[in-house]
């Protein structure tokens, strides 16, 4: 079964122009695919994925947020300093006031819609047992961190599915990865389990938190056109076999995920 991870950037790059991140992942062809920054409003993301995907998904918003589609800018994917000051293609409130520049980024916006900004999974062969799960909370986070987690059929056997996107090392995500390694403990059940998402960290520190996992996919993820480090993951635990497996880039500013399991 062809397993994808994909941060898509609610379908716009930082500037605040569309892009095809979400059209790009799908052309892979996943039968399991964790998604993360899925846009529901004037369009929704996950509805069209489903169509495509076919089989079960589940959905949960972390932020309700301002979405921009019409901007122009330069010919990077996003400003140059977009990372210290923030992006002009999503604009977070819920949680703290913008400030004054970035409410005049905003105003000056063209395109832009109130909608929900959350993850997603997705399998061809049905989801069982799905579960949402609040996360502790981190004060420095500009949204709510929730978790996904189901189980789905893999060579005739149950196997545990957790889907994240996980908080940034300097929000204090690694008490929050101690959390999500209970969770997945209790959910797992002695099954196979698979864990993939955005974790927001690279792989030396989520040991610290998570304990024994392996890794299905190993390739630089971010940024997507001068990829220098690794912070999405494929985790796995249990007796897969693992093949075929790449670092594509998207239309986003990560690189997906991709590879090929099965269970031995």
């Amino acid at each position: 079964m062809r397993v994808i991870t994909s941060n898509v950037h609610a379908d716009v790059d930082g500037w605040g122009r569309r892009t095809t991140a979400v059209l790009d992942t799908l052309a892979h062809a996943p039968d399991i695919l964790f998604m993360q920054e899925l846009w529901r409003g004037d369009e929704d993301d996950v509805a069209r994925v489903a169509e495509v995907m076919g089989g079960d998904h589940a959905y949960v918003p972390l932020a309700h947020c301002w979405r921009v589609t019409g901007n122009s800018g330069g010919s990077g994917w996003e400003p140059l300093h977009g990372l210290l000051t923030g992006d002009r293609g999503l604009f977070f409130p819920q949680r703290r006031v913008l400030d004054a520049s970035r409410t005049r980024q905003l105003d000056a916006s063209v395109g832009a819609q109130w909608g929900e900004w959350g993850v997603g999974l997705f399998a061809r062969s049905g989801l069982d047992d799905i579960r949402l799960h609040d996360l502790i909370d981190r004060p420095r986070d500009k949204v709510n961190r929730r978790l996904i987690t189901a189980s789905t059929q893999m060579d005739g056997r149950d196997v545990a599915l957790v889907a994240l996107h996980g908080a940034h090392l300097s929000h204090g995500s690694l008490i929050q990865y101690r959390d999500i390694r209970r969770i997945a403990d209790e959910v797992a059940k002695g099954r196979p389990v698979i864990m993939a998402g955005d974790f927001n960290s690279w792989r030396p520190p989520l040991r610290t938190s998570l304990g024994s996992w392996r890794d299905a996919v190993r390739g630089k993820t971010w940024p997507a056109w001068m990829a220098h480090s690794q912070i999405d993951h494929i985790l796995y635990r249990g007796d897969f076999q693992i093949s075929d497996p790449r670092v594509p880039r998207t239309g986003s500013d990560h690189r997906a995920l991709i590879c090929e399991m099965s269970l031995r």
